[in-house]
C-alpha cells in the first residue's frame, strides 16, 4: 500500500501503533427492503461512544434530526466488552453495529463499510460523530443546500493546522466519489490507531489527500477564509494555522448559521476560551429549545465515560 504524504514526511517509518480492523457486529440489520432500494436513499453514519451500551441523549436527538431530515441514520457504537446496546429511542436507526472501541471514528466507519459494502451503491453517504452537540439554527436549510451541492465531496469546515485539511465531524461523500476507486481504497485500508492524533495525522488529513488524488469535487460550507473575512481580519498564514474553527470562532461561525457546538470546547476547553455566554448563544440559536438541557446531560455523560484526554 502506497504511503501518504503524512507517512512520507511525518512518519517515516509508518503508522503509528496500530491493530488490525475489528468487525463490527450487525444489532438491528438494514431490512430486506431497504437493501434493495440502496441506490435510492442517503445514509447518514452516526459514530457514537458508548462504553456500557446507553447512549447519551444528545447524541438520540442528533440521530433524531438526521432522520427528520431525510436520512437512512445507521448508528455505529464502539463498547468497550458490550456485545449489543440499549436501544430506547433508537426508532428512527435504520440500521444499529457495535464494534468493541479501538481507532476512533474512522475505524468505526471503516468497519461498518466492511460489514455493509453495499452502502457504496447509495445515493450519498454523510458521515457524523457523537463530538458536536446540535442541530442549530436552520438545520433543513443547510442540509437542503448540501443536497443540492453538485459536488463530490462536501464537509462543513476547514483548518489549516499542520496542513491544509477538511475537519472529520461531518462530511458527505456522494454517489459519484462512492463508486470511485480511490475513495473505497481509502476505506479499505483504515486500520484501527492507538492514538488519536495519529488518527487525524493519517486519515483526518488523509481524507482530502485522497480526494484530490481522485480528482473529486469538493465543497467546504463554512470555510474558514470566508469567516476571517465576515470578521474583517486578513488572511495572515500563520494566523490562519494557528486556528481551530470550531473552538477559536465557535460563537462566529453559530452566528452565521453553523449547527453544532463542539463537545470538547465545553467539556474541556483546550484553548482557554471565554464560554461565559455559550447557553445564551445557543439559546438564541436553538428552534427546539432543549439543547442547553441535552448540552448540561452530554457533559455529564462524558464525565461518566470518558477522561478529558480522551475526548474529541
Amino acid at each position: 500500500r502506497a504511503q501518504s504524504w503524512l507517512s512520507q514526511h511525518l512518519y517515516p517509518k509508518g503508522y503509528g501503533e496500530h491493530h488490525s480492523l475489528l468487525p463490527a457486529h450487525i444489532q438491528r440489520p438494514l431490512s430486506a427492503e431497504l437493501q434493495s432500494t440502496i441506490s435510492l436513499h442517503r445514509f447518514a453514519l452516526l459514530c457514537t461512544y458508548s462504553p456500557k451500551g446507553h447512549l447519551s441523549p444528545a447524541t438520540l436527538h442528533h440521530l433524531r434530526a438526521l432522520h427528520q431530515n431525510g436520512y437512512k441514520v445507521i448508528l455505529c457504537a464502539a463498547t468497550e466488552g458490550v456485545q449489543e446496546i440499549n436501544v430506547a429511542g433508537l426508532e428512527h436507526a435504520c440500521a444499529v453495529l457495535v464494534r468493541q472501541n479501538s481507532g476512533f471514528d474512522f475505524a468505526q466507519w471503516a468497519a461498518t463499510l466492511t460489514a455493509l459494502p453495499e452502502l457504496f451503491n447509495a445515493q450519498s453517504l454523510l458521515f457524523t460523530n457523537d463530538s458536536v452537540i446540535g442541530p442549530l439554527g436552520d438545520y433543513p436549510s443547510l442540509i437542503q443546500r448540501i443536497r443540492e451541492s453538485k459536488h463530490d465531496f462536501l464537509a462543513l469546515s476547514d483548518s489549516y493546522q499542520i496542513k491544509y485539511h477538511t475537519q472529520s465531524y461531518f462530511f458527505v461523500l456522494n454517489a459519484s466519489a462512492l463508486q470511485n476507486p480511490k475513495v473505497q481504497a481509502f476505506w479499505r485500508s483504515v486500520e484501527a490507531l492507538k492514538h488519536k492524533e495519529d488518527v487525524i495525522l493519517h486519515y483526518e488529513l488523509g481524507l482530502l489527500e485522497m480526494v484530490e488524488s481522485a480528482k473529486l469535487s469538493r465543497q467546504v460550507m463554512f470555510p474558514l477564509r470566508d469567516l476571517i473575512s465576515s470578521l474583517g481580519a486578513t488572511h495572515d498564514p500563520a494566523q490562519l494555522s494557528r486556528i481551530n474553527p470550531t473552538h477559536h470562532l465557535w460563537r462566529s461561525l453559530i452566528e452565521q448559521g453553523f449547527p453544532f457546538i463542539k463537545a470538547q470546547l465545553l467539556f474541556e476547553n483546550p484553548y482557554q476560551l471565554d464560554l461565559s455566554d455559550w447557553e445564551g448563544v445557543m439559546q438564541a440559536h436553538d428552534p427546539s429549545h432543549t439543547l442547553v438541557d441535552l448540552a448540561h446531560a452530554h457533559l455529564k455523560y462524558l464525565a461518566r465515560t470518558r477522561l478529558k484526554e480522551d475526548s474529541r
